[in-house]
């Protein structure tokens, strides 16, 4: 250990420093006090010391118990308008937000009261990520079904008040093709009576956008498995849109029309089935709105086809009663 009063402790004193204590000298007037910790590094015989003087202190109190002072009033100002305006900004947002979700509601209640009405209806909307797109798209598909009921019943009105007092059968078919055609937009329409006697499909003439050459060849047996026999012996509603691989078509008939897609149903009455009739050919293919409409426009046509026989069969009777007489 070095004694109190060795060199090595002469360094340490100075104009601006003075350790008491160490060689009994006492603390000269008005000099500076630097407090200094040592420690003695004996390999490089050297002493090593680290301190801070008292306006040092003082310094880093006064940052401290400036940094600790309440904020001044004009901060405190500045602060309170900042957060007011975030918060009216956030409440614009806010009703912006809203308003134009309750634009869109507005819109779709329109157009289900729209589509209620029978009318047809845009909705807008339906491309939107969200809910209120997804309930656009479902209200948009539901006004256009909605509107091809309309659409069905209404040329069904027109079919039944241009047709029940007909007593022709070929005026019968023309009209019903016609009206098939028209609301399939099938390119072709053709009837397929089934004959007793052969147990065969007859086609029949007149159809839609069809001659009556190609209809006179065009012979179907029940006992070949064919989408005609098939929905004939099955009476429900067939359709395919790729009848080219479809393994039950017909490949005459198919080949006879170029038939790329088709829609077949049968004509039920209550004592059994009189025969097919088939739409081809319609651009896109068919859908389950056109099997709704062909199933009503089946049915229309069946009772008209059976109107037509009772008639003619009466009138047989009547004749055969005439000439008995």
């Amino acid at each position: 250990p070095l004694p109190s009063n060795s060199r090595w402790w002469q360094g340490l004193r100075g104009p601006h420093a003075a350790v008491p204590g160490l060689d009994g000298d006492a603390r000269p007037a008005g000099e500076h006090v630097v407090e200094v910790a040592c420690a003695l590094v004996a390999a490089l015989r050297r002493l090593v010391g680290e301190g801070e003087a008292d306006e040092a202190l003082a310094a880093i109190a006064d940052e401290a118990r400036s940094d600790n002072q309440p904020k001044s009033y004009a901060a405190l100002r500045r602060d309170f308008l900042l957060l007011f305006l975030y918060v009216i900004a956030a409440i614009v947002i806010a009703v912006l937000l809203v308003s134009r979700r309750i634009s869109d509601v507005l819109g779709l209640v329109s157009a289900a009261e729209a589509i209620g009405h029978g009318r047809s209806v845009q909705v807008a909307g339906q491309s939107k990520p969200d809910e209120l797109g997804r309930l656009a798209g479902a209200l948009d598909q539901m006004g256009r079904r909605v509107e091809r009921r309309v659409e069905t019943l209404r040329r069904l009105h027109l079919l039944f008040r241009a047709s029940y007092r007909m007593a022709d059968m070929k005026e019968v078919l023309a009209q019903c093709s016609e009206a098939i055609a028209a609301f399939t937009r099938a390119d072709r329409v053709i009837f397929f009576l089934h004959d007793p006697a052969t147990n065969r499909l007859q086609a029949r003439w007149p159809g839609w956008n069809i001659t009556e050459e190609l209809v006179e060849a065009l012979l179907i047996p029940l006992e070949e498995r064919t989408i005609t026999g098939m929905v004939f012996q099955t009476g429900e509603l067939y359709y395919s849109n790729d009848l080219e691989h479809d393994p039950y078509v017909h490949r005459e008939t198919q080949k006879a029309f170029n038939a790329r897609n088709g829609m077949y149903a049968p004509l039920k009455t209550e004592e059994g089935t009189l025969g097919v009739v088939a739409a081809i050919n319609r651009p896109g293919g068919f859908g389950p709105e056109e099997v709704d409409a062909m199933v009503s426009f089946a049915d229309a046509a069946t009772l008209l086809i059976r109107h037509v026989r009772l008639y003619s069969e009466l009138t047989g009777t009547v004749e055969e009663l005439r000439r008995a007489s």
